[in-house]
């Protein structure tokens, strides 16, 4: 049974608890319809990436292996190290994985059930972060050195940068591999070499945190510091869009191109951010006020009938973006029992024992200031010689944690549930101040005492968007 039959089946049975309509041509779109899938008791919830292969089974890079889900069973194939990436590839549909040590890919045996095969010929490769195929080529990006093969040869050879020379961000343009290196630029792969072709401010000081392919075969980013850029063949151009603020508080984590020109972008605390890259116009915003069981977002995927998957500390969800019913019913005001539903002059009211209730539109921004401290240096970790000079002084911007980083604190982070007398607001800033605590490291080495300086409480203001878009209101003079 496919996964599209399951979420029908449970549609047809949640038509007679929720509010759920025809999606019409009103102002009141409503949201996409959410479907729930959890894991075994005994596995983790801390999911890094997800694909789907030619079969048409979810694989997820699970902190204890790859968990397969064909629809109805799962199964977890344990690795040596665990998976942080995968990539599919979409010449012969291969599944590529990185792990927090080596690479390989995935092959299926005779039961059908995937086996791993090592690639990586080093004792020791680090994190493999980033996974990209151009041609007959298989890019694997690690902190400061890129391993690539070819397919069918199976020759492996590297490229290798200074310590403070991280990678930080890659994509494929047109079929030619393309990787940012912090303090130099943006370079364009050319057979075992490389060349530079920009160095603007961005592929010199931003990290990639996504890279999607979008229309007319552009690159769509998102960077860290939460703004999104399109991708020419020469040059990033900005792309402006109206809920900017809101995933500038939020915290972007990762992002999907769903088709058109809409794309869905996941944030560590605001949920999942549905948009039009071209308009700017946002489709819907989708967190635990409106359906889904968390705010925290690790990773996205999609799959061959458009269906959005996303993972949180709760599990995994799909959303289906091409059913024509939205549900009206998390946004907030009704009281009472529904009786009856009707448009007027493009307006929805709801009947309920209680009274007329009418849909309007509520967009408002909160203003909080949050205590903000300046990052500190990261502890250097094992890794091969440089083989270069280094071009410049400044290190790299590692000290903005990536995403995976931000999973992990998140996760240590979590001590106490989530209690509903939180407000939204309130939640994101608690957490962002645990991540800034977080990543200042109070134990300093010996060979640091004598730099050690006072670090200084800055107070930051931040503008949240309050993702309630619309609210229930009761129409004055009329009873239940």
């Amino acid at each position: 049974m496919k996964t599209s039959a399951v979420i029908s089946k449970a549609i047809l049975v949640l038509s007679f608890v929720f509010l759920i309509v025809p999606a019409v041509s009103y102002a009141q779109q409503g949201f996409p319809f959410v479907a729930a899938f959890s894991f075994d008791e005994s596995i983790e919830n801390e999911n890094f990436d997800i694909v789907q292969d030619n079969n048409q089974n979810i694989l997820i890079a699970n902190r204890m292996g790859i968990l397969t889900f064909d629809s109805r069973n799962w199964d977890l194939l344990p690795l040596p190290y665990f998976p942080v990436v995968l990539t599919k590839s979409p010449i012969d549909g291969t599944v590529y994985a990185g792990c927090r040590n080596g690479f390989g890919r995935l092959e299926l045996d005779v039961t059908g059930k995937y086996n791993y095969r090592l690639l990586s010929d080093t004792i020791v490769t680090g994190e493999i972060s980033d996974i990209r195929i151009a041609e007959d080529r298989v890019y694997f990006m690690a902190r400061n050195r890129i391993f690539y093969t070819q397919v069918e040869s199976g020759k492996l050879n590297q490229w290798a940068f200074s310590y403070e020379n991280e990678i930080s961000g890659s994509f494929v343009f047109k079929d030619d591999f393309y990787f940012m290196v912090y303090g130099k630029g943006l370079y364009k792969a050319e057979n075992d070499t490389f060349r530079l072709v920009l160095a603007d401010r961005l592929s010199t000081r931003s990290k990639l945190v996504f890279a999607v392919e979008a229309e007319e075969r552009k690159i769509l980013v998102g960077t860290d510091d939460n703004k999104l850029f399109l991708f020419n063949g020469t040059e990033f151009s900005p792309v402006p869009i109206d809920d900017a603020e809101y995933l500038n508080t939020s915290n972007i984590t990762d992002g999907v191109y769903l088709g058109g020109s809409k794309i869905a972008i996941g944030s560590l605390m605001g949920g999942v951010l549905i948009c039009d890259y071209k308009t700017g116009i946002t489709s819907s915003i989708l967190n635990y006020k409106t359906g889904l069981p968390d705010d925290e977002i690790f990773c996205l995927g999609t799959d061959t009938n458009q269906g959005l998957w996303l993972c949180h500390s709760f599990g995994i969800s799909r959303i289906d973006n091409q059913l024509s019913v939205t549900n009206l019913t998390w946004y907030p005001g009704l009281s009472g029992s529904l009786t009856k539903v009707a448009h007027f002059n493009e307006q929805l009211y709801v009947g309920t024992s209680e009274g007329l209730y009418l849909l309007k539109e509520k967009r408002e921004y909160s203003v909080k200031s949050i205590p903000e401290k300046p990052s500190g240096s990261n502890t250097k970790i094992d890794s091969p010689e440089p083989k270069e000079e280094s071009a410049g002084k400044e290190s790299s911007p590692t000290l903005k944690l990536s995403r995976k980083e931000q999973r992990k604190i998140s996760k240590e982070s979590k001590g106490q549930p989530r209690t509903d007398s939180q407000t939204p607001t309130d939640q994101q800033a608690g957490f962002l101040e645990k991540i800034i605590s977080s990543t200042i490291n109070p134990v300093k080495s010996a060979e640091r005492d004598s730099q050690k300086k006072d670090l200084a409480v800055i107070k930051k203001k931040v503008y949240a968007l309050q993702s309630i878009s619309h609210s229930y209101e009761k129409v004055p003079g009329i009873t239940g």
